[in-house]
């Protein structure tokens, strides 16, 4: 790609995605994956995008390495300091394409009592407030974490998308 948007604030690598895919003319959201992933679905995923190698190359490390993409745009970050290293590394492995595997089951989520829903979830001021300043919108990390119910910085509840739009992939 010849124009790459620089992320906003907090905000998710799933969310920069959406934005890029909006500016890049795509009709179709599988389009505008392939270019950036190589496949048709990785930048889809919300909470744990894969491909992120592929992401990285094609985008010339503008954005960011495979890693701190990982860390600080997905929900790898949160999940990180209560994985062992060796859970932790595959679980990076998963997202940066080094190996297969889903990072939700290498990290436990499906067996244990947090489960591996993550709803997509937003604050209506700060969504407001985005419009405002950027004619735009975006997911906003902190708000996807799995206990983050209400956004810190207005005291309001967070919005989530009825299960039946929250999209699989």
């Amino acid at each position: 790609p010849t124009y790459l948007p620089a992320f906003v604030g907090s905000e998710t690598l799933y969310s920069w995605c959406a934005r890029y895919h909006r500016l890049s003319g795509n009709g179709i959201a599988t389009d505008s994956c392939i270019q950036l992933f190589g496949r048709g679905t990785p930048g889809l995923k919300h909470d744990f995008p894969t491909q992120l190698d592929v992401f990285c190359q094609r985008t010339h490390d503008a954005l960011g390495k495979p890693e701190a993409l990982a860390l600080a745009r997905t929900l790898l970050g949160y999940y990180a300091p209560f994985a062992s290293s060796n859970a932790y590394r595959r679980a990076l492995e998963a997202v940066t394409g080094i190996h297969s595997g889903n990072p939700k089951h290498i990290l436990g989520l499906m067996a244990s009592r947090v489960g591996a829903a993550h709803p997509l979830k937003a604050c209506p001021a700060c969504a407001q407030q985005d419009i405002k300043d950027s004619g735009h919108s975006r997911w906003i990390l902190e708000h996807q974490w799995p206990s983050v119910w209400i956004c810190r910085k207005h005291g309001i509840p967070l919005r989530s998308l009825i299960k039946a739009y929250q999209p699989r992939d």
